[in-house]
């Protein structure tokens, strides 16, 4: 035993001293040629709840951005299938830009980088409804001021405020400081909105019948083909400025309602002075013809004219198409010494 002992230690030593193996790295296979697959896809809403193929879309790659927006230089062409893709199996390994012209979403350019290591490289374009492409990959709304034909969530239309005892005119002589921010903020479902109103002051505000006595209020506005629906989101009072809903006051405003159908009947003429501007007699959808406002025209406009003299409130008057929403609102007075008292957001 004690012979071997020299051994063992000498072997143990031996081994100690061999240099540890060097460990080889994996090679990775190089591809010389790259696949790209490009998805192409709409969604109704900015959620995406459902993505909808895009079919017989014509793709267009380009080596610079600046190729892609001349259209000059054009390395490859495709359209999407039915299933929104289209495959280019062999371009050379580099950063292409992916060209998409459309009628309805704008011009998309968008870039990929084709990496080496990989056999196959992935795009994604989404188009949303609303929302357009300016030669480039971020989109943007196609209308900024609300809309309701076609509402998107980050549209928002800007009111400003008139009143006066004595002169009422669709084209009032002067405005106050006072602005009105209406927004899209939220979309509940494919057609549900949830929109906020905020007031920058209460301070020349003398109408405490028709507004509310908060500055900020919100409601959802529920739209189909033929009527705008607005209610308050917490089933509380339905309050709003723009559309001069106040619920505490006048309970048969408990949500408002208003008809997208324009009539051919009750015409209200938007020319005429303060002396003819309103009509007690009637409450109901009218139509106006085509009005200036702001340098602006608009055209297919329906009036909502209803009249609460019965309990000492006034007329409403709301103005509104379905391109651009709301256009203008009144409130009118009749009080104790017969002069009028009108109130409006355009």
């Amino acid at each position: 035993m004690e012979k071997l002992l020299p051994h063992i230690l000498l072997t143990l030593f031996i081994c100690s001293c061999n240099p540890e193996a060097e460990i080889t790295p994996p090679e990775f296979e190089q591809f010389s040629t790259c696949k790209l697959e490009i998805y192409v896809h709409e969604c109704p809403t900015i959620h995406c709840e459902q993505e909808l193929p895009l079919e017989e879309f014509q793709i267009e790659l380009y080596r610079t951005q600046q190729n892609a927006m001349d259209g000059t230089d054009l390395l490859s062409t495709g359209k999407t299938n039915e299933e929104g893709i289209v495959s280019f199996p062999v371009l050379d390994c580099q950063t292409l830009f992916i060209k998409i012209n459309t009628e309805d979403f704008g011009t998309y350019i968008g870039s990929e980088n084709l990496a080496i290591n990989s056999s196959n490289n992935f795009h994604n374009v989404r188009f949303i409804d609303g929302f357009v492409y300016n030669e480039n990959d971020s989109s943007s709304l196609k209308q900024e001021t609300i809309s309701l034909i076609q509402p998107q969530v980050g549209q928002q239309s800007t009111y400003r405020y008139h009143q006066n005892h004595q002169h009422i005119s669709y084209t009032p002589l002067e405005y106050t400081d006072l602005e009105l921010k209406v927004t899209i903020v939220d979309q509940l479902d494919a057609n549900s909105f949830l929109v906020t109103e905020e007031i920058d002051s209460f301070e020349i505000m003398i109408s405490f019948w028709s507004y509310p006595e908060t500055s900020i209020v919100k409601n959802i506005w529920t739209i189909s083909e033929d009527s705008l629906h607005i209610q308050s989101p917490d089933m509380g009072p339905t309050q709003s400025f723009i559309w001069h809903l106040n619920e505490e006051k006048y309970t048969a405003e408990e949500s408002g309602s208003f008809s997208l159908i324009r009539p051919s009947e009750n015409r209200i003429d938007m020319t005429t002075d303060d002396q003819e501007l309103y009509d007690w007699s009637w409450s109901g959808t009218g139509f106006a013809e085509d009005y200036n406002l702001f340098g602006h025209l608009f055209d297919n406009l329906i009036v909502n004219h209803m009249g609460y003299t019965g309990t000492d409130g006034p007329l409403k008057l709301r103005f509104y198409n379905q391109e651009h929403g709301l256009v203008r609102s009144f409130d009118i007075f009749r009080v104790v010494d017969c002069r009028r008292l009108g109130l409006i957001w355009c």
